[in-house]
């Protein structure tokens, strides 16, 4: 899953961005849960009997994070906090999307396992669009999100062919992983990006 150091890196530098005791509580709590979930992860060949345990373990982390980044955007006094924002909320959908497939391949989705990633699916194009549309995108960032566009598409093709129930035969479900995790570098670039602009 990478190189767990730059959790703490990020941990330490939300911490600097968490100016009220409900940003420090949300940020502890999260880390404990991170810690604990991250636990279960490392060292441990992947089985279907933890896989149901480790994907409520991830949605409850996500909604902690979730809840923690509306606090800290609450509090932005720049615009271009909101496309940081929504830059970074892509990165999750994008990996969230692989997980319910995955889910879903190991038959311990939820029963609306299909109806969210469709959810989520509107939700990514919709903010896609907001991000493209921004004026005051620089032409690095423009460049990023067309590559994005295009990652997207072959990425949400892979998905939805095989969550459907066609046959997969010829599209292996690594191609699924491979296409978010090249989306997430690019929408990593492009927050990172965001932050830049004054």
């Amino acid at each position: 899953q990478g190189d767990w150091s730059s959790d703490v890196c990020s941990s330490d530098l939300l911490g600097t961005f968490a100016p009220t005791k409900d940003n420090v509580a949300g940020l502890v709590n999260l880390e404990m849960a991170w810690i604990e979930y991250k636990d279960i992860l490392v060292g441990k060949a992947p089985n279907k009997k933890d896989a149901k345990f480790i994907l409520t373990m991830s949605e409850d982390v996500f909604a902690m994070a979730e809840e923690l980044t509306v606090q800290l955007v609450k509090l932005s006094v720049k615009e271009v906090g909101k496309y940081v924002n929504i830059a970074g909320r892509q990165r999750m959908l994008s990996q969230r999307m692989a997980k319910f497939y995955e889910a879903m391949k190991w038959g311990v989705a939820p029963f609306d396992a299909m109806a969210e990633l469709l959810a989520m699916r509107k939700a990514f194009v919709d903010s896609l669009t907001v991000l493209v549309l921004y004026p005051n995108n620089t032409l690095r960032i423009r460049n990023e999100l067309e590559l994005i566009e295009k990652r997207w598409e072959f990425f949400v093709n892979a998905l939805f062919s095989r969550a459907g129930g066609a046959d997969t035969s010829s599209h292996p479900d690594a191609s699924v992983a491979t296409a978010s995790e090249s989306i997430l570098e690019k929408l990593e670039i492009v927050t990172n990006l965001y932050t830049k602009i004054a």
